[in-house]
């Protein structure tokens, strides 16, 4: 490390966020048509300016225990090896089921929002971390009312349907495919919007056609 290097924990932080690069709205939300900053954009860019300012920061969990499961007790903590300081920011985080899917989710959204605050980089109304809701729902929360529709009943009833025609009638089985499929986290029926049923419908319409096929040895 130079000799200009800051010295205290403070002064690298300051440089930090002096020198983060600006995080664009790289990821899109087709089925709702919103913008918002991806998890592994705003993590590489708070590496590389904390590594620059001589800073090492790793969320670590308060507890290993998996007890109680609605959350991820954790925090942000930072290193600054030139000075031997270390400083941490709180940053618990809601998991809104079990499952090691939901828990990898909390703790990556955790790992952002606490990067976000340290580094001041600004958030303004992204629909992935809003709050009302919290947790790792990954902007089930906050979908602008203009762009999201309720599914009708029988949208529903036939989603049911086939999901049990392709195989997925274990309730964790469907909703990990249709998180899977929508490149979200899914707790049940209410939580997605029409177009979302609509993609989730397509995409069960060709997984029931082929399993159909298989059973009677037809051709694709």
């Amino acid at each position: 490390m130079s000799a200009s290097a800051p010295v205290t924990l403070a002064a690298a932080l300051l440089a930090a966020q002096q020198a983060v690069r600006p995080v664009g709205r790289t990821g899109r939300n087709v089925a709702q048509g919103w913008a918002f900053l991806e998890a592994h954009e705003v993590i590489r860019a708070a590496r590389d300016a904390l590594h620059t300012a001589g800073l090492v920061a790793v969320y670590r969990l308060t507890s290993s225990s998996e007890v109680p499961l609605h959350l991820l007790d954790g925090y942000l903590e930072v290193h600054h090896p030139a000075s031997g300081e270390v400083m941490r920011l709180p940053m618990p985080w809601p998991i809104d089921r079990a499952g090691p899917q939901a828990r990898r989710a909390a703790f990556t959204y955790a790992t952002k929002q606490s990067l976000l605050q340290l580094l001041a980089i600004p958030e303004p109304d992204d629909p992935e971390t809003a709050a009302g809701g919290g947790g790792e729902r990954d902007g089930r929360q906050a979908h602008p009312a203009a762009v999201r529709t309720h599914p009708t009943r029988e949208q529903v009833a036939t989603l049911r349907r086939l999901l049990v025609d392709a195989g997925y009638a274990d309730p964790d089985r469907a909703r990990e495919w249709a998180a899977t499929t929508l490149g979200r986290d899914v707790t049940d029926a209410a939580d997605l919007s029409a177009g979302e049923v609509d993609q989730l419908l397509t995409s069960l319409a060709g997984v029931v056609r082929g399993a159909r096929d298989t059973a009677t040895g037809d051709d694709p």
